[in-house]
């Protein structure tokens, strides 16, 4: 799938068709972390377990484009105390907090 996808992107920026390029979403990353959009994926690039970033997602009702960064700063801003994950997820989260709360 990323072969297709590297190969369809190039073939859309040699017709002109920069923004379509752009906006190719990265199947193969779906398809590896068992992820749907970007907003997972990235927080399980932060270290977050696939089952605590669809929880802490949800929980939390985030986008689904967010960045690595807008991700890590939810992660450190989120006050764990007032949120009904497990306690497994809230020790990940402290786990990966690049500032304490």
């Amino acid at each position: 799938m990323r072969l297709y996808t590297d190969v369809l992107r190039a073939v859309l920026v040699e017709r002109g068709m920069t923004n379509e390029a752009e906006k190719l979403l990265p199947i193969h990353l779906f398809l590896e972390y068992g992820a749907a959009n970007q907003t997972l994926i990235n927080l399980m690039a932060t270290g977050l377990s696939r089952t605590s970033a669809l929880l802490f997602k949800s929980a939390h009702k985030l986008r689904d484009d967010l960045t690595p960064s807008e991700c890590q700063g939810y992660l450190d801003r989120v006050n764990i105390d007032r949120t009904e994950l497990p306690a497994i997820c809230k020790a990940e989260i402290r786990r990966l907090r690049r500032t304490k709360v």
